[in-house]
Protein backbone atom coordinates (compact mmCIF):
# COMPACT_ATOMS: atom_id res chain seq x y z
CA UNK A 1 0.00 0.00 0.00
CA UNK A 2 2.83 2.34 0.65
CA UNK A 3 4.80 1.90 -2.81
CA UNK A 4 0.97 2.08 -4.04
CA UNK A 5 0.64 5.99 -2.08
CA UNK A 6 4.17 6.74 -3.18
CA UNK A 7 3.35 6.48 -7.17
CA UNK A 8 -0.81 8.13 -6.53
CA UNK A 9 0.85 11.00 -4.96
CA UNK A 10 3.04 11.47 -8.11
CA UNK A 11 0.43 10.79 -10.50
CA UNK A 12 -1.73 13.45 -8.82
CA UNK A 13 1.30 16.11 -8.95
CA UNK A 14 2.23 14.99 -12.16
CA UNK A 15 5.54 15.05 -14.11
CA UNK A 16 6.45 18.49 -13.77
CA UNK A 17 6.81 17.50 -9.80
CA UNK A 18 10.52 16.33 -7.43
CA UNK A 19 11.38 13.14 -7.77
CA UNK A 20 8.40 12.11 -10.23
CA UNK A 21 10.80 9.46 -12.01
CA UNK A 22 11.77 7.77 -8.59
CA UNK A 23 8.54 7.69 -7.16
CA UNK A 24 6.70 6.47 -10.19
CA UNK A 25 9.71 3.51 -10.00
CA UNK A 26 8.75 2.62 -6.32
CA UNK A 27 5.24 2.46 -7.25
CA UNK A 28 5.72 -0.18 -10.17
CA UNK A 29 5.97 -2.16 -7.53
CA UNK A 30 2.52 -2.29 -5.91
CA UNK A 31 0.36 -3.87 -8.82
CA UNK A 32 2.49 -7.06 -9.48
CA UNK A 33 1.93 -7.48 -5.14
CA UNK A 34 -1.36 -6.97 -5.63
CA UNK A 35 -1.85 -9.84 -8.33
CA UNK A 36 0.04 -12.04 -6.03
CA UNK A 37 -2.06 -11.10 -3.09
CA UNK A 38 -5.19 -11.69 -4.55
CA UNK A 39 -3.79 -14.66 -6.39
CA UNK A 40 -3.19 -15.98 -2.79
CA UNK A 41 -6.96 -14.76 -1.63
CA UNK A 42 -7.95 -17.04 -3.78
CA UNK A 43 -6.62 -19.57 -2.22
CA UNK A 44 -7.16 -19.37 1.17
CA UNK A 45 -10.83 -17.88 1.16
CA UNK A 46 -13.91 -19.79 2.70
CA UNK A 47 -16.23 -18.28 0.04
CA UNK A 48 -14.80 -17.02 -3.43
CA UNK A 49 -17.95 -15.76 -4.47
CA UNK A 50 -18.25 -13.20 -1.29
CA UNK A 51 -14.27 -12.60 -1.82
CA UNK A 52 -15.20 -11.21 -5.76
CA UNK A 53 -18.38 -9.65 -4.51
CA UNK A 54 -16.26 -7.61 -1.97
CA UNK A 55 -13.87 -7.15 -4.74
CA UNK A 56 -16.80 -6.22 -7.16
CA UNK A 57 -18.65 -4.16 -4.17
CA UNK A 58 -15.31 -1.78 -3.98
CA UNK A 59 -15.06 -1.11 -7.89
CA UNK A 60 -18.42 0.54 -7.32
CA UNK A 61 -17.11 2.55 -4.29
CA UNK A 62 -13.82 3.02 -5.54
CA UNK A 63 -15.24 4.94 -8.81
CA UNK A 64 -16.07 8.25 -7.86
CA UNK A 65 -12.74 8.77 -5.63
CA UNK A 66 -10.45 7.42 -8.85
CA UNK A 67 -12.49 9.71 -11.52
CA UNK A 68 -11.65 12.80 -8.94
CA UNK A 69 -7.98 11.69 -8.32
CA UNK A 70 -7.23 11.25 -11.70
CA UNK A 71 -9.74 12.86 -13.24
CA UNK A 72 -10.17 10.05 -15.58
CA UNK A 73 -13.69 7.90 -16.39
CA UNK A 74 -11.75 4.48 -17.01
CA UNK A 75 -12.95 1.93 -14.79
CA UNK A 76 -10.36 1.50 -11.51
CA UNK A 77 -8.22 -1.96 -10.54
CA UNK A 78 -10.63 -3.06 -8.44
CA UNK A 79 -12.13 -4.04 -11.73
CA UNK A 80 -9.69 -5.96 -12.96
CA UNK A 81 -8.58 -7.26 -9.32
CA UNK A 82 -12.74 -8.57 -9.49
CA UNK A 83 -12.82 -10.09 -12.81
CA UNK A 84 -9.51 -12.31 -11.71
CA UNK A 85 -11.25 -13.73 -8.81
CA UNK A 86 -14.25 -14.61 -11.06
CA UNK A 87 -12.09 -16.29 -13.33
CA UNK A 88 -10.67 -18.56 -11.04
CA UNK A 89 -13.73 -18.99 -9.09
CA UNK A 90 -15.34 -20.32 -12.46
CA UNK A 91 -12.08 -22.29 -13.11
CA UNK A 92 -12.56 -24.06 -10.18
CA UNK A 93 -16.32 -24.35 -10.51
CA UNK A 94 -15.65 -26.17 -14.07
CA UNK A 95 -12.98 -28.46 -12.71
CA UNK A 96 -15.52 -29.36 -9.59
CA UNK A 97 -17.71 -30.51 -11.95
CA UNK A 98 -16.14 -32.24 -14.36
CA UNK A 99 -16.06 -29.82 -17.10
CA UNK A 100 -12.82 -29.26 -19.38
CA UNK A 101 -10.67 -26.54 -18.19
CA UNK A 102 -10.60 -25.26 -21.36
CA UNK A 103 -14.04 -23.48 -20.47
CA UNK A 104 -13.12 -22.26 -17.53
CA UNK A 105 -9.74 -20.44 -18.85
CA UNK A 106 -12.05 -19.28 -21.91
CA UNK A 107 -14.57 -17.42 -19.45
CA UNK A 108 -10.65 -15.84 -17.73
CA UNK A 109 -9.90 -15.04 -21.78
CA UNK A 110 -13.23 -13.21 -22.05
CA UNK A 111 -12.82 -11.27 -19.21
CA UNK A 112 -9.31 -10.08 -20.00
CA UNK A 113 -10.39 -9.14 -23.36
CA UNK A 114 -13.49 -7.13 -21.75
CA UNK A 115 -11.28 -5.39 -19.36
CA UNK A 116 -9.17 -4.29 -21.92
CA UNK A 117 -11.93 -3.16 -24.01
CA UNK A 118 -13.56 -1.29 -21.28
CA UNK A 119 -9.72 0.37 -20.41
CA UNK A 120 -9.54 -0.83 -16.81
CA UNK A 121 -6.50 -0.03 -14.63
CA UNK A 122 -3.65 -2.29 -16.16
CA UNK A 123 -6.11 -3.35 -18.55
CA UNK A 124 -5.47 -7.44 -19.83
CA UNK A 125 -2.62 -8.79 -18.18
CA UNK A 126 -4.49 -8.67 -14.81
CA UNK A 127 -6.74 -11.43 -15.42
CA UNK A 128 -4.06 -13.94 -16.63
CA UNK A 129 -1.45 -13.24 -14.14
CA UNK A 130 -3.48 -13.82 -11.19
CA UNK A 131 -4.76 -17.14 -12.58
CA UNK A 132 -1.13 -17.66 -13.34
CA UNK A 133 -0.09 -17.14 -9.95
CA UNK A 134 -3.22 -19.25 -8.57
CA UNK A 135 -1.92 -22.38 -10.16
CA UNK A 136 1.86 -21.90 -9.38
CA UNK A 137 2.56 -23.24 -6.03
CA UNK A 138 6.16 -23.52 -6.31
CA UNK A 139 7.69 -20.13 -4.27
CA UNK A 140 10.86 -20.03 -7.10
CA UNK A 141 8.41 -20.03 -10.01
CA UNK A 142 5.99 -17.57 -8.57
CA UNK A 143 8.32 -15.52 -7.96
CA UNK A 144 9.57 -16.06 -12.04
CA UNK A 145 6.04 -15.41 -12.37
CA UNK A 146 5.76 -12.41 -11.11
CA UNK A 147 9.43 -11.02 -12.25
CA UNK A 148 7.69 -11.05 -16.22
CA UNK A 149 4.40 -10.15 -15.12
CA UNK A 150 5.78 -6.81 -13.78
CA UNK A 151 7.51 -6.21 -17.20
CA UNK A 152 4.73 -7.10 -18.94
CA UNK A 153 2.46 -4.94 -16.56
CA UNK A 154 4.72 -1.80 -17.30
CA UNK A 155 6.07 -2.10 -20.65
CA UNK A 156 2.93 -0.29 -22.11
CA UNK A 157 4.98 2.78 -20.32
CA UNK A 158 7.92 2.34 -22.84
CA UNK A 159 10.30 3.89 -19.91
CA UNK A 160 12.59 1.05 -19.01
CA UNK A 161 13.16 2.35 -15.24
CA UNK A 162 9.15 1.80 -14.94
CA UNK A 163 9.28 -1.75 -16.55
CA UNK A 164 12.58 -3.36 -14.63
CA UNK A 165 11.51 -1.30 -11.76
CA UNK A 166 8.11 -3.50 -11.38
CA UNK A 167 10.40 -6.53 -10.45
CA UNK A 168 11.09 -5.45 -7.09
CA UNK A 169 7.90 -6.83 -5.98
CA UNK A 170 10.18 -10.36 -6.34
CA UNK A 171 12.06 -9.62 -3.36
CA UNK A 172 8.75 -8.91 -1.33
CA UNK A 173 7.47 -12.21 -2.43
CA UNK A 174 10.36 -14.24 -1.73
CA UNK A 175 10.25 -13.03 1.59
CA UNK A 176 6.40 -13.43 1.96
CA UNK A 177 5.97 -16.01 4.77
CA UNK A 178 2.22 -16.80 3.99
CA UNK A 179 0.49 -15.42 7.08
CA UNK A 180 -1.47 -12.31 6.98
CA UNK A 181 -0.62 -8.92 8.62
CA UNK A 182 -1.59 -7.29 11.10
CA UNK A 183 -4.02 -5.13 9.80
CA UNK A 184 -7.31 -5.74 10.06
CA UNK A 185 -8.84 -6.90 6.60
CA UNK A 186 -11.52 -3.93 5.75
CA UNK A 187 -8.86 -1.52 6.36
CA UNK A 188 -6.66 -2.66 2.87
CA UNK A 189 -10.15 -2.77 0.82
CA UNK A 190 -11.02 0.47 2.10
CA UNK A 191 -7.27 2.26 2.11
CA UNK A 192 -7.68 2.25 -1.77
CA UNK A 193 -10.88 4.74 -2.48
CA UNK A 194 -10.03 6.86 0.97
CA UNK A 195 -6.66 7.75 0.17
CA UNK A 196 -7.75 8.55 -3.51
CA UNK A 197 -10.06 11.16 -1.70
CA UNK A 198 -7.34 12.29 0.20
CA UNK A 199 -5.20 12.67 -2.90
CA UNK A 200 -7.68 14.33 -4.69
CA UNK A 201 -8.71 16.95 -2.37
CA UNK A 202 -5.20 18.24 -0.89
CA UNK A 203 -3.33 17.57 -4.32
CA UNK A 204 -5.50 18.14 -7.10
CA UNK A 205 -4.77 21.44 -8.04
CA UNK A 206 -0.92 21.18 -6.86
CA UNK A 207 1.80 21.33 -9.52
CA UNK A 208 5.06 20.50 -7.67
CA UNK A 209 6.19 19.79 -4.30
Amino acid sequence: MISMLIDHIAAVLGPMSINYVVMRCIGRIAMPLFCYMIAEGCRHTRNPWKYFGRLAAFALISQLPFSYAFGVRTPNVYVNLAFAVLAVTCIELFKSKRIPIFFGLLVALILAIFAEHIGADYGFVVVPLIVLLYFTQNKRMQIIVIGFGAIILNIGSGFAPYVLSGTGACVFVGLYNGKLGNLPRWFSYWFYPVHLIVLGYVFGQATFF
